[in-house]
């Protein structure tokens, strides 16, 4: 399993980890540019952002990179525990991704925006799950976007809907206001994300080379 390991980890997660790095720089950038502008809102939505490339990424684990992958001789068990595997580490690095972003703007350099109020530690564990369900959905909806492509879209834009809308609910649960309703979306989003776990596998396992 290891060299599937290697081969996601140079393929997917290195460009991941990129993207991350790039919209948290901007992000950071735009505010130091633009203090006390409309931008700043750039700023609060990291988290957000952060969870849509988790959606979209995965996508491509289980299209071309599979059919690269078993035509170079990889076991489709191998390449699914790898996939596993990989999503778990790009989950942890999103969120310390958000940490990093997070402790920049509480420093002095950008003190005077109270990050906090959409994000907080607090909130890391629901975010780290949140991220993670969001790669199983993007890889689950790439494996079914190679029969059905109209209904991987339709699971990618309810997805994307409904991770946006937690972002703003948690925001009002802050203030009081429909605090379950984040919950009882967390576990639409986690249910999702294990149906499309299952519908991944089967991808997986029954892939051949083309």
């Amino acid at each position: 399993m290891l060299p599937v390991i290697k081969y996601l980890t140079r393929n997917f997660l290195l460009s991941y980890v990129i993207g991350l790095a790039a919209i948290g720089a901007i992000a950071v950038a735009l505010n130091l540019l633009w203090p006390d502008g409309i931008l700043d809102s750039y700023l609060s939505g990291y988290p957000t952002f952060t969870m849509i490339m988790a959606l979209i990424m995965p996508m491509t684990i289980s299209g071309a990179l599979l059919d690269v992958a078993l035509s170079m001789g990889s076991r489709r068990r191998d390449y699914f525990a790898g996939i596993q595997a990989v999503i778990l580490v790009s989950s942890v690095i999103s969120v310390a991704f958000i940490y990093a972003v997070y402790l920049v703007v509480q420093s002095d350099l950008l003190a005077r925006y109270d990050y906090s109020y959409y994000f907080s530690p607090e909130l890391a564990p629901h975010t780290a799950v949140l991220i993670f369900a969001a790669h199983l959905i993007g890889a689950g909806a790439g494996a079914l976007s190679q029969r059905r492509k109209w209904l991987s879209m339709l699971i990618f834009g309810a997805s994307t809907m409904i991770l946006t809308t937690i972002s703003i609910v948690q925001i009002a649960a802050r203030a009081g206001l429909w605090g379950d309703l984040v919950w009882i979306l967390s576990l639409v989003v986690i249910i999702l994300a294990a149906v499309l776990e299952v519908v991944l596998w089967r991808h997986v396992s029954r892939a051949t080379v083309r």
